[in-house]
């Protein structure tokens, strides 16, 4: 009864409220990726996008952000609790950043260095406020010397010309300028880096354009692959994403290919032996989209 009441609690917050609910759930997964990918999964099957981290919209954690889920910028590579606590106390005292050199020049020096600055820029958190991902990336260095030298003249007291005239927002537009091209990156590009800097593609992934075909591609989903029998054969579609070649024990003249195969619900690793790798060695390599048929097999610890 007392689970019973849970699940009904559960199902009504998912039924009324599923944004909140759906941010609350990948929250409490955050460290599962499998299970992350899953939740992702649903919510975009109820119509819920799950939108890549802003530095003026994300929280900590996943959070609401109207009819979406946001990425909470703590789940972004090199980018620590402590980092996005400042940012989120310097966003709430003193308002939303205009711009990268706003930002850089509003957060404490010592959260805005070099890993931090990649992370946040290549994981989307101010495609909001500037235009390319690729020209931020590029300006990096020239950015954290421009705004750490206003920051050490300001610890000693110097104020510029300009802004003892009361001219200093003019000064700033000229000073604070990005350079060169405002040429974004490839699709490819970004989503490898946001598989690289969230462990997610979220802006797109390479498997979207399949999505409506895939059902007729496919016997199982890799999520519904623990609920087959020991030896079921299965077809599953997705996008191979690690690759590990051994030679055999018997014979080291022949090999084993390890791949891992990745699929809108999570991924699993598959083998192919010898005699099939022979013809689909060029096939099975990482980044590409294939249909594998396969026999399940369960390996302690729930492991397929």
């Amino acid at each position: 009864a007392a689970y019973a009441f849970v699940a009904y609690q559960t199902a009504y917050l998912k039924c009324h409220y599923p944004v909140e609910y759906l941010s609350a759930l990948l929250s409490s997964v955050a460290d599962n990726k499998d299970q992350t990918q899953l939740y992702i999964e649903e919510a975009q099957k109820l119509g819920i996008k799950v939108l890549p981290p802003d530095i003026n919209k994300s929280y900590l954690e996943y959070a609401p952000d109207g009819d979406n889920i946001r990425f909470g910028m703590a789940a972004i590579k090199g980018v620590g609790e402590p980092v996005v606590e400042a940012i989120i106390k310097e966003r709430d005292e003193n308002g939303e950043f205009k711009n990268i050199f706003d930002f850089c020049k509003r957060v404490d020096a010592k959260y805005v260095n070099k890993k931090s600055l990649e992370g946040l820029i290549k994981a989307g958190a101010f495609s909001n406020i500037e235009k390319s991902r690729k020209q931020l990336f590029e300006n990096m260095e020239h950015i954290l010397d421009v705004t750490s030298k206003e920051a050490k003249d300001r610890a000693m007291g110097q104020v510029s010309l300009f802004a003892a005239l009361g001219e200093d927002d003019n000064f700033s537009n000229v000073q604070y300028q990005l350079i060169g091209s405002d040429e974004e990156y490839l699709d490819k590009e970004i989503q490898a880096f946001e598989k690289e800097f969230l462990g997610f593609y979220v802006t797109s992934h390479p498997l979207f354009s399949l999505r409506d075909k895939m059902q007729f591609l496919m016997t199982h989903r890799v999520a519904e692959l623990g609920e087959c029998k020991e030896e079921e054969q299965v077809t599953l579609c997705g996008l191979i994403t690690a690759t590990r070649q051994i030679p055999t024990k018997k014979d080291p003249s022949k090999f084993l290919r390890f791949v891992t195969l990745e699929d809108l619900t999570g991924k699993v690793d598959c083998v192919c032996f010898h005699r099939k790798l022979q013809d689909y060695a060029e096939i099975l390599v990482p980044d590409n989209k294939v249909v594998i048929t396969g026999k399940v097999q369960h390996r302690g610890d729930n492991q397929i």
